[in-house]
């Protein structure tokens, strides 16, 4: 298998157990390769490490979730594997520059117009 068709299929692993903890050693312990051979064919052909990519993931997940969804923020933060409340909106707020109750409303005011 080459080297492209390896990460195709790994990043499909990794966004199917995005709702399980899951860390780098966990990847590289699936894909066969050591931590560092891994981390640096990843960067290599994703542009992203490992952690981000996870990172990130989980975060589009939780802003889905988010827009127009009624399950509380601390919950989609658990689902998705952060410890606290407050270290998933820092995170999203990173990502998105804007927090994830501020995403909601956002998203519940624009819904309406949307459907109508």
């Amino acid at each position: 298998m080459n080297k492209q068709h390896f990460i195709a299929a790994l990043l499909t692993w990794i966004d199917a157990h995005l709702e399980e903890p899951l860390s780098v050693d966990d990847i590289s312990e699936k894909s066969g390769y050591s931590k560092r051979y891994l981390q640096a064919l990843f960067k290599q052909e994703t542009e992203n490490t490992l952690g981000d990519y996870v990172r990130k993931r989980r975060l589009g997940m939780a802003a889905q979730e988010l827009r127009g969804g009624t399950t509380p923020i601390l919950d989609v933060a658990i689902k998705y594997h952060y410890n606290c409340q407050q270290s998933f909106t820092r995170a999203f707020k990173r990502e998105y520059r804007i927090t994830p109750a501020h995403f909601r409303r956002i998203h519940e005011s624009i819904l309406p117009s949307i459907n109508s």
